[in-house]
């Protein structure tokens, strides 16, 4: 179980650091392929959904390692 343990966390550490080359990739992209357009409403909302969905993914990395964290200690306490 250790390794395995083992095994997720970096895994999990290497998905956080691909996800975050991802998000600079994205983000440089916005800028300079939508922020060509003169209209700030649309520029705002690409801004805010790009947040919006980086936000939930790391939430969602978070509860995800909890859970796997918590089942870890449930299963070495037996």
């Amino acid at each position: 179980m250790k390794k395995l343990l083992i095994i997720y966390l970096i895994i999990s550490f290497l998905m956080v650091f691909v996800y975050a080359i991802f998000v600079v990739n994205a983000y440089v992209s916005i800028k300079y392929e939508v922020e060509t357009i003169d209209n700030d409403a649309i520029i705002n909302m690409v801004y805010q959904i790009f947040g919006t969905g980086v936000t939930i993914n790391f939430i969602w990395f978070a509860i995800n390692t909890i859970i796997i964290l918590g089942l870890y200690i449930k299963l070495r306490r037996k």
